[in-house]
């Protein structure tokens, strides 16, 4: 019976090695999309819904609800941040930040569904 597990733990571990597995997950790293504007945000279409995205830019208001105003150079856009990780970093108006997340387009407006707030190098 113990052999049996053994087996399966065997075949499953060395499939985590296998070229095609890491493979795989480097491709969905890659596909990570790159940094853009609130502009090209505001241009997405129900297609892009749940895209990642990246923004640098600036958190300028609290909407309330975990809601924000996000500005770039481009844009104002709301973003939708949980409490824990606002919690996590001390930011105002003049703190550049880099937010990490996805596209939510609704039908009544687009916001960002953010991840991450990183500070801005």
């Amino acid at each position: 019976m113990k052999t049996k597990y053994y087996a399966v733990a065997l075949i499953l571990g060395s499939s985590l090695f296998n070229p095609a597995f890491a493979a795989t997950n480097t491709q969905a790293v890659n596909n990570a999309k790159a940094t853009t504007s609130v502009a090209s945000v505001l241009q997405s279409n129900a297609a892009q819904d749940d895209q990642d995205v990246v923004l640098t830019g600036y958190i300028v208001d609290s909407l309330g609800d975990e809601m924000y105003t996000f500005k770039d150079s481009t844009g104002v856009i709301s973003v939708e941040i949980d409490d824990e990780d606002m919690a996590a970093i001390e930011i105002d108006p003049t703190t550049e930040v880099t937010l990490v997340g996805e596209i939510d387009v609704e039908p009544t407006a687009t916001t960002i569904a953010v991840d991450n707030v990183l500070l801005a190098k």
